[in-house]
């Protein structure tokens, strides 16, 4: 790869969000049934541990919480497999109940996608998902234009164009604004096409804005499929990312094909530190605003840098601030170490 490439990291289409289910019998081996009798308890919780050891992308799971969610009984957190502390949330995995009985839920989110999005991780998603009875539940792409290639005036043109009508009805269209009630005065805007209800729905919205930078131009086109009235959401999603964002809607066609290939990790990675660039930004700003004639006053008492910033300073990390890690702790380093003899003798 040479310098320029490095410099100015390919452009593309990723998996923003992700979320599937996987019956228990395929990963337990146990009907819903004898997984009652079970109680999900350490069995359940070491076929679960081994379904993430397999996949080995540096994910796993905490100790059931007690607590569920989406109909759902019970639940763990996504962890890194290092134990970094304060991590953000990576997801949750949803389990037990009676309501879905024959199935465990995964979700997936932002920060876990860019996690694995900037290690190539996501074709290993792909192929260890195959191996299970597994159902697409919602799958996010998004691509970016950071220096505002294409912007929510380019959705409004083309949807008066009529280039987001796919056959029937055309979709509906609408925006949510911020600080003004004229388009174009507002800032962090969001403009959408379709109903958060469909298994379809599109949303551009300014990224920079929303971290807190309203000079910035990065705009992100983000799809968001959903399982809902019988669509099949196909597992290739996952590794053929531009073809379903760019099939989604005729409008697209119009977005430079730079921009609709499969997205590199060196850009995922350079967006992730783009964010923070602009959060640590924004940190500073508004420490300066609330507190800097303290510091100001404390630097007039005769207090030394070292000695205000000992003072004020506490450990850890805003959540916010907390980035993908970029080197993952896997339990397998090439193919050949990893064998179904082995996965019963992982630490658990």
């Amino acid at each position: 790869m040479d310098s320029s490439t490095k410099n100015n990291p390919i452009s593309g289409v990723f998996v923003d969000t992700l979320s599937f289910t996987i019956t228990n019998e395929s990963m337990t081996g146990l009907g819903f049934k004898s997984q009652l009798d079970n109680s999900y308890g350490p069995r359940f919780m070491m076929n679960l541990k081994q379904f993430f050891i397999k996949l080995d992308c540096g994910i796993s799971v905490e100790s059931p919480r007690g607590f569920g969610g989406r109909f759902y009984k019970d639940s763990c957190k996504l962890v890194y497999t290092s134990g970094m502390d304060g991590a953000g949330d990576l997801g949750t995995v949803y389990f037990g109940g009676d309501q879905n009985k024959d199935t465990i839920n995964f979700l997936m989110t932002g920060e876990c996608c860019d996690f694995l999005n900037i290690h190539g991780f996501m074709v290993k998603i792909h192929d260890h998902l195959v191996e299970y009875d597994t159902k697409l539940t919602r799958v996010d792409l998004a691509t970016d234009f950071k220096d505002g290639q294409y912007n929510l005036q380019n959705i409004k043109d083309w949807y008066q164009l009529g280039y987001f009508n796919t056959g029937g009805r055309m979709p509906d269209i609408g925006a949510v604004l911020n600080g003004s009630l004229e388009f174009d005065e507002a800032n962090s805007r969001t403009v959408y096409i379709g109903s958060r209800q469909s298994a379809k729905f599109f949303r551009a919205y300014e990224k920079g804005h929303q971290l807190g930078d309203l000079t910035s131009k990065w705009v992100r086109y983000e799809m968001e499929y959903k399982a809902k009235n019988d669509a099949l959401l196909p597992l290739e999603m996952l590794i053929k990312c531009a073809s379903y964002f760019k099939s989604a809607y005729p409008a697209f066609e119009k977005i430079d094909k730079e921009f609709l290939n499969n997205a590199e990790p060196e850009f995922i990675r350079s967006m992730v530190k783009e964010k923070t660039k602009i959060y640590i930004e924004e940190c500073v700003h508004n420490v300066r605003v609330a507190y800097g004639r303290v510091l100001n006053v404390l630097t007039g008492l005769g207090q030394t840098p070292d000695q205000i910033l000992l003072a004020i300073s506490r450990s850890g990390l805003p959540s916010r601030l907390i980035v993908p890690e970029m080197e993952p702790v896997l339990f397998y380093q090439d193919e050949e170490s990893f064998g179904d003899s082995c996965v019963g003798d992982c630490p658990i």
